[in-house]
């Protein structure tokens, strides 16, 4: 399981791990990447995710802080890459 998720993990660094070199200036080649959800980004999501579980995290509090201290700047670059109005 930890090898699928720090496979998971890596491909949305990769993928999110780098602001634009400019602030708030998107290039438009990764807001057209970006405009819909990509299905390959919730299921390594879901993977990391679901790590979490495996080592304990069962309830919502505990996972979430888990999942977040784990890969929550690279879900906030999504966020913010993406859009969207959440503010987690």
């Amino acid at each position: 399981m930890k090898a699928t998720a720090d496979a998971a993990r890596q491909a949305l660094h990769d993928k999110y791990g780098k602001k634009p070199e400019v602030s708030g200036c998107i290039p438009p080649e990764v807001q057209a990447a970006t405009s819909n959800i990509d299905p390959d980004d919730l299921i390594q999501l879901g993977i990391v995710g679901a790590e979490h579980m495996v080592d304990g995290a069962v309830n919502w509090d505990d996972w979430q802080q888990k999942f977040m201290a784990d890969i929550g700047d690279t879900v906030r670059r999504w966020r913010d890459l993406r859009g969207s109005r959440w503010s987690g």
